[in-house]
């Protein structure tokens, strides 16, 4: 019995320091490693989405004209279907940002035509109320932000071809800034955190995300000449390569991608900062994935 009763007391014991142990490592692990589950990741999120198949709703949005300008209005396109002409007259509407939360960086993608290359005239722009402080993009790739071209192409030709459709993505982030016409990269611009104007950066994103209105064809000095537009949609935050790849057009005017890409075409995404959404198809559809891996250096890549 006496033996019996030693066991008990050693196994007890030893259940003790185990318990304590595993107690103490326990509080220990929390303190080095911050908890699991909070670390909030950018989420790509349209905030608009104008595709001009219906008529334009007159409570959402305000057409204006420039003197002896016309006002816009939707016309039909034999590649795209419906589209806004805009010759002589300008759109504004409430910034579709004021209501999420901005995380990185403001994108948009849009699809324009110009009758002539016109590398002045604003196609989109972020205004206060009375336009003392204003954000702008033109097809020459300027982003001006209160005077100061931050891409530093004032005075260069536009991006455009005149009378051809061009499909814009354009991404102004806390670094800097990216421009791709028909899926090609035509402009970039990134800013190291050490250099002077990094902090401007930040600036000029939580302006686009907190000014009250967004205009269509208005914001520089100069009007723009007459313009079509298509499928205009904001994001919040950094747009990837599905985003920046130029949709393929069929002839019944709608438009699909034959392949969805996701990440970057020139690799520089980050790990696991880029995600489809979800793929499925019915009856006997077929999908195919297509993969393609960056080493650096050029070893092992597949």
């Amino acid at each position: 019995m006496k033996r019996k009763r030693r066991i008990n007391k050693l196994t007890f014991g030893s259940m003790l320091v185990a318990l304590f142990c595993f107690s103490s490592c326990g509080e220990q692990w929390g303190l080095i490693d911050p908890p699991a589950g909070n670390q909030v990741y950018p989420r790509l999120e349209q905030v608009l989405n104008l595709s001009f198949e219906e008529d334009l709703d007159p409570e959402a949005i305000t057409l204006s004209t420039y003197e002896g300008g016309e006002l816009p209005v939707i016309v039909s396109d034999d590649s795209l279907g419906n589209v806004l002409h805009l010759n002589g007259g300008y759109v504004r509407i409430p910034n579709p940002l004021l209501n999420v939360k901005v995380q990185n960086g403001v994108s948009f993608t849009f699809w324009a035509k110009q009758s002539v290359e016109d590398g002045d005239g604003a196609l989109l722009s972020f205004q206060n109320e009375d336009g003392s402080q204003k954000m702008f993009f033109t097809a020459n790739g300027q982003i001006d932000f209160n005077g100061v071209d931050y891409s530093q192409h004032q005075g260069e030709p536009s991006l455009f071809t005149a009378e051809e459709w061009q499909y814009v993505a354009v991404a102004v982030t806390y670094s800097g800034y990216n421009i791709h016409i028909n899926g090609v990269k035509v402009a970039e611009r990134i800013v190291a955190n050490s250099e002077a104007d990094y902090t401007t950066w930040e600036e000029l994103v939580q302006f686009m995300a907190t000014a009250p209105n967004m205009y269509i064809s208005n914001g520089s000095n100069q009007q723009p000449a007459e313009w079509w537009l298509d499928d205009l949609i904001v994001y919040r935050n950094t747009i990837t390569g599905k985003e920046q790849a130029k949709p393929v057009i069929d002839s019944g005017a709608e438009e699909f991608q034959e392949f969805i890409t996701v990440g970057a075409t020139d690799f520089s995404t980050g790990w696991w900062s880029a995600f489809s959404d979800a793929v499925n198809t019915t009856g006997n559809g077929i999908i195919n994935y297509k993969f393609k891996n960056f080493n650096s250096g050029g070893a092992n890549n597949w």
